[in-house]
């Protein structure tokens, strides 16, 4: 077998694991401004925690809904509220950032391997940050007689699709590395 004959042998073989790889990228990438897009509704719906009597609302709170206080001096609620809003604010600005990368170098021929690990070091942080931020969201606007409410349904929402991405991130391999 000739030089040419083996290496277009190989070049066959080696074209659906690169199209795995870029399917597993594109979808990683487009969870991830998904889940991006979760986060920034989850933030701005007034809904966090509700109270209802019987199948009606009778109230809606959000983690933006209320003006706090710049010093909460020892308020519970108040840095319970300020610490949700930093954690879900962090997870939105890394989910995009995260998936915007993943996609550049999925389309890439070529790229860095530090690439590619800060993508996936990204999409783990966009994870504990929207778990963070949602879990002191609901410790504080989810209690008797308070349930969740559509926010922060949708930030658990895009904390799953930023598991998912995590989880395919890991799986994807690098193709061609320079």
């Amino acid at each position: 077998m000739s030089r040419g004959t083996l290496l277009n042998q190989i070049d066959r073989e080696s074209q659906p694991m690169m199209l795995k790889q870029t399917a597993f990228g594109a979808i990683t990438g487009a969870l991830l401004l998904i889940a991006f897009i979760f986060y920034v509704v989850a933030q701005a719906d007034p809904s966090y925690g509700v109270a209802k009597v019987g199948s009606i609302t009778v109230g809606a709170t959000g983690l933006w809904s209320d003006n706090l206080v710049e010093n909460c001096n020892g308020d519970t609620a108040c840095n319970k509220i300020k610490a949700a809003r930093a954690f879900f604010v962090m997870a939105t600005i890394v989910a995009f950032i995260a998936g915007v990368l993943l996609l550049y170098i999925t389309f890439k021929a070529t790229y860095p391997k530090v690439l590619y690990l800060a993508s996936v070091a990204l999409a783990l942080a966009a994870f504990l940050f929207g778990l963070i931020g949602w879990a002191i969201g609901m410790s504080q606007f989810v209690r008797s007689p308070w349930t969740m409410g559509a926010a922060s349904a949708l930030g658990l929402i895009g904390w799953i699709f930023c598991l998912i991405a995590l989880v395919l991130a890991v799986l994807m391999r690098e193709h061609t590395l320079i």
